[in-house]
C-alpha cells in the first residue's frame, strides 16, 4: 500500500449518491487506489489490516476491533447513479469482504455492478492522489472534495442545494434549513479541504 496510488473514477460515480462514514470512504477509496488501468476484471485485494490502520492514520487496535462491523455496513451500502436521461442504477460497490485472523489479513472486492465506473476509464472521470483525502476527518470533506475535483477544470461551479443534498444523503429533518447544512456540513468540510488538501474552495 501507498498513499500516493491514485484513485480514479467515472464521474458519475463520484457525483453519486450514498452515504459512509470516513472510514468506510477511506477503505472504498484505498480499494479503488489498488486498480491498475490496464486490468481487465476486479479482482480480490487482501490488505494486511496493520497496513490500512497506518495508512488511515488510527490505531491498529481500533481497526482490528472494529473491522468486522466496519465490513458488514461497507458491503451493506448501496450506491444511487442517474443520468441526464433520468436512467439509474442501484447497487452494493463492495460485494465481498473476508477477514483470515491467522494472518491479520482483510479480503475485499468491488461488485462486479462497478466495473463501468471503475474500469477502462478513458472519458468523464476523475482522478485523484489517494493521500488528498487520507487525512481527512469529515465523511463530507471526503465526499464534497471529490465532487470539486471532478468540476476542478472549470474553475468555478454551481451546485445546487438540493443536489449536495441527495450525494450526501442528508435526510435528517434537521438539513431541511439551509442554516443547519451550513454551519454542521459546508463550512467544517470546506475548512478541512482547504487545510489539508491541494485544493483551494
Amino acid at each position: 500500500l501507498d498513499d500516493q496510488f491514485i484513485v480514479v473514477q467515472d464521474n458519475s460515480l463520484v457525483m453519486g449518491n450514498y452515504d459512509m462514514t470516513a472510514i468506510e470512504q477511506k477503505l472504498l477509496l484505498i480499494l479503488l487506489s489498488t486498480i491498475k488501468k490496464d486490468d481487465e476484471e476486479l479482482k480480490t485485494i487482501s490488505f494486511r489490516v496493520r497496513d490500512l490502520a497506518d495508512l488511515m492514520g488510527i490505531t491498529p487496535y481500533s481497526l482490528y476491533r472494529d473491522l468486522k462491523k466496519i465490513c458488514k455496513s461497507i458491503v451493506g451500502k448501496m450506491v444511487e447513479l442517474q443520468n441526464k436521461q433520468g436512467d439509474w442504477i442501484v447497487f452494493n460497490i463492495i460485494s465481498y469482504a473476508k477477514y483470515r485472523q491467522s494472518k491479520g489479513v482483510v479480503e475485499l472486492k468491488l461488485n462486479n455492478d462497478a466495473k463501468p465506473y471503475v474500469l477502462k476509464l478513458k472519458e468523464l472521470f476523475t482522478a485523484f492522489k489517494l493521500e488528498q483525502v487520507l487525512d481527512l476527518e469529515s465523511k463530507y470533506a471526503i465526499r464534497i472534495y471529490q465532487i470539486t475535483k471532478s468540476n476542478i477544470y472549470k474553475k468555478t461551479f454551481v451546485l445546487e442545494l438540493e443536489t449536495l443534498k441527495k450525494q450526501l444523503k442528508l435526510t435528517q429533518k434537521s438539513y431541511s434549513l439551509y442554516g443547519n447544512i451550513k454551519k454542521k456540513v459546508i463550512e467544517p468540510a470546506l475548512a478541512e479541504i482547504n487545510e489539508k488538501t491541494d485544493i483551494s474552495l
